[in-house]
């Protein structure tokens, strides 16, 4: 147990050392922001304070630690319609193996609609179209060391497009999940998306140039515009949950998230879910951005064939973009 406690002292002190020595904004400085995009109708409509609850195939996109919950395979797959018509896509599969442990396979996209291209000389377009796309693909194993501590890390691979431009970089997270023993108290921490840097690369950022056209000595030149090369967006999370209420019909449990990521300034997330039988009715709240957060949603499961299935919506209001929404299907097998 000292280890384990050993072990969360040195991250958090070591990532608090990395981020107390930078005061200035770095607000819209990394790459790869749909990173932070919030995955899963639970989570989402928790208000994102999902660090320490998570134990279900979703856990991947919070808390690597939280896969060692899954005793069953499970497939879970989500669609969240986000603001400015941006489309984002999850898919993940997790399970355990008495060899190597609980381990989880996951997909995550984020799509836009082609826009015209435009230009200098032809403001209204030029009769073609372009988009740009963002993806990460990874892979996760969690183990449970004692019966109060889990330990999981994911290794993923992040690639963004913008036009004939594109970027790719690696990442790790890192994450566990305590349990005291008092009561069914969760504590979870986090830090994700820990990687390298981002740099734009594509055949838009060739150029004819003449480096001195005043003397018209030679002719222009052909040459590269060069790109500049941003961090990810690491992110630390560190939260609580606990079941309030537990009755036999009902029961209501409420979790905890402070959040702090490198390119923006520290948010609270706290988030309700309260179960009834098969039904589920959730409400959260986000605490210090930019704009207001107020989310909402439920679900329904039902057992078939051996099989549990599990249907979910969300709701987020985020001023002063309006409502977004998710849904997802879940299955256990």
């Amino acid at each position: 147990m000292k280890k384990q406690i050993l072990v969360l002292i040195l991250v958090s002190v070591f990532y608090g050392q990395q981020i107390s020595t930078k005061f200035e904004s770095k607000v819209g400085t990394t790459a790869a922001n749909f990173l932070k995009v919030s995955v899963g109708p639970r989570a989402i409509a928790m208000g994102a304070a999902y660090s320490a609850i998570a134990d279900d195939a979703t856990s991947v996109f919070w808390n690597p630690a939280g896969i060692v919950y899954v005793d069953r395979f499970s497939f879970y797959t989500g669609f969240v319609d986000w603001i400015m018509d941006l489309k984002l896509t999850q898919v993940s599969f997790a399970g355990t193996n008495p060899r190597i442990g609980s381990f989880a396979a996951f997909v995550n996209t984020l799509q836009m609609d082609n826009i015209a291209v435009t230009t200098l000389t032809e403001p209204e377009g030029d009769g073609t179209y372009t988009g740009a796309s963002d993806m990460v693909m990874g892979f996760s194993l969690a183990r449970q060391l004692s019966e109060s501590f889990s330990l999981g890390i994911s290794s993923k691979l992040i690639t963004s497009k913008v036009a004939n431009e594109s970027a790719m970089g690696q990442a790790l997270d890192i994450g566990t999940i305590f349990i005291p023993g008092w009561r069914d108290l969760r504590i979870g921490m986090s830090l994700m998306h820990f990687g390298t840097k981002m740099k734009l690369n594509g055949r838009d950022l060739d150029i004819v140039s003449d480096i001195d056209p005043l003397l018209g000595l030679d002719s222009p030149g052909e040459g590269r515009l060069k790109t500049r090369s941003w961090d990810m967006p690491t992110t630390f999370r560190l939260g609580a949950a606990m079941t309030l209420i537990d009755k036999k019909n009902y029961s209501l449990v409420f979790s905890f998230d402070g959040v702090h990521a490198t390119d923006t300034k520290e948010v609270f997330n706290s988030g309700f879910e309260f179960n009834l039988g098969p039904v589920v009715f959730r409400n959260g709240l986000g605490i210090g951005y930019d704009q207001n957060r107020i989310s909402f949603g439920g679900g329904y499961s039902y057992s078939k064939d051996s099989r549990d299935y599990h249907t979910d919506y969300a709701a987020v209001i985020i001023s002063p973009f309006g409502l977004v929404q998710t849904v997802s299907a879940r299955v256990d097998f």
